[in-house]
């Protein structure tokens, strides 16, 4: 089978289930929930593992900061070494006198600002909107699901893993002084193993290695004639984004907990814009990219029907739910650091 044939056939396969109409949308999840498997995949061999810690939407419990002595009424201020038990008739009158100029001047200024409601509408001049929408790219008339996928998942992605996995496996060897089997990845052969890992999801199995398997009931030939299971091993072990020696030591509490797949989320990000344009009706919105790995930053919300996972920030068309731009939420400011240590 020619190589790069079988990613064909799995997003042939997920045509049919699904219709190519809808992929256009549902892909970009698909991108984001590779982007976080992948990138768990690869720090899964670091030395410190950092904890998982659930974020919930509950309310914060403040500490006790006690009392302000200007808040606290008369009766309880010491004045030099005596107590005051209580308080005379006068200063009683005073105090109540002073409540009501208060409440007489509350109110006062609440009637200045109070505006009658008008039951008439004011009309609003619509604004024109002229500008193209849709796809910017033109897609031949017998489209298949993979001609949208290859949209975004484009070459120069494509030749960013290949040179990224190939460094972290040279660094791997070095590191360990030993030979690790590694053979060199190439454009063709990551095509094959996207394929094989996408056709994982229409076909499951209890796990990676039952997919080589010869029994002659659940026997899967054509993984077996794609690729080896050790060779799928070794590209799942040294799949890489970025370049581990590249990163700058910084403050923990600016240290950029998407380090490994930025490179990854900005090129989806810039292909998320420039392949479609939006009608004029966009919204604002948090979206959840369902996971249930080991990341300190993974939220638990359960009113929403994923409850575990990543939450991202997105700003996607009404009509059609396209995601124009995502921001990845990544805890609260200082919460990086106080998971890191």
């Amino acid at each position: 089978m020619p190589q790069g044939t079988y990613l064909k056939q799995a997003f042939n396969q997920f045509e049919a289930r699904e219709g190519w109409r809808g992929f256009c949308t549902s892909s970009q999840v698909c991108f984001q929930i590779f982007a976080f498997k992948m990138a768990s995949a690869s720090t899964s061999h670091a030395e410190d593992e950092q904890e998982l810690i659930f974020s919930s939407s509950g309310d914060e419990i403040s500490d006790f900061q006690g009392f302000d002595i200007d808040e606290m009424p008369l009766s309880f201020i010491a004045r030099g070494n005596e107590q005051r038990e209580s308080d005379s008739d006068q200063d009683m009158d005073d105090f109540l006198d002073e409540s009501s100029d208060e409440d007489d001047s509350a109110s006062e200024s609440a009637d200045e600002i109070v505006e009658d409601w008008s039951s008439i509408l004011t009309p609003q001049t619509a604004i024109a909107f002229e500008e193209r929408i849709g796809l910017v790219r033109n897609l031949p008339p017998d489209k298949k699901a993979i001609d949208f996928f290859e949209l975004y998942f484009t070459e120069r992605l494509y030749r960013l893993i290949v040179r990224e996995t190939n460094c972290y496996a040279g660094q791997a060897q070095r590191r360990l002084a030993k030979p690790l089997g590694w053979i060199e990845l190439t454009v063709n052969k990551l095509r094959m193993w996207l394929g094989l890992y996408f056709a994982m999801g229409i076909v499951q199995k209890p796990s990676l290695q039952s997919y080589w398997e010869k029994d002659q009931v659940t026997v899967t030939p054509s993984f077996g004639n794609i690729m080896s299971s050790n060779r799928f091993m070794n590209i799942l072990r040294f799949i890489h984004f970025v370049d581990n020696e590249s990163e700058v030591p910084c403050d923990p509490a600016q240290h950029d907990c998407l380090f490994k797949i930025h490179s990854v989320l900005d090129e989806l990000q810039r292909q998320f814009r420039q392949n479609y344009i939006p009608a004029r009706e966009v919204s604002i919105d948090q979206t959840m990219v369902k996971f249930k790995g080991r990341k300190f930053f993974r939220q638990f919300l359960p009113s929403k029907p994923i409850r575990f996972g990543f939450k991202l920030f997105t700003v996607a068309e009404s009509h059609t739910g396209y995601i124009c731009d995502f921001e990845v939420y990544t805890g609260r400011k200082g919460e990086a650091e106080l998971n890191q240590t």
